[in-house]
């Protein structure tokens, strides 16, 4: 079982990847946080990747990736 710990918060990866999925449509995520949190957590090619790999590929830094990844995890509902 795999975990990430966001703002204080333990998350189950897998159970963040189902949620993601299912809330996906309804959370009013915007293109480019749907594409960096589906790059960081591997959703479309099955290969997760560390925030500083997802930041090159977006010209961004680590953190505002680590930052986004929160956001779309606050908006799907889980983190408060």
């Amino acid at each position: 079982m795999k975990t990430i710990t966001m703002n204080g918060v333990t998350i189950d990866v897998d159970e963040a990847v189902t949620r993601y999925r299912t809330a996906q449509q309804s959370a009013g995520l915007k293109a480019r946080h749907t594409a960096i949190f589906e790059d960081k957590f591997g959703i479309e090619d099955g290969i997760p990747k560390s925030y500083a790999e997802v930041g090159r590929t977006f010209g961004i830094s680590p953190e505002r990736v680590r930052q986004l990844c929160g956001l779309v995890l606050h908006k799907i509902g889980l983190l408060p």
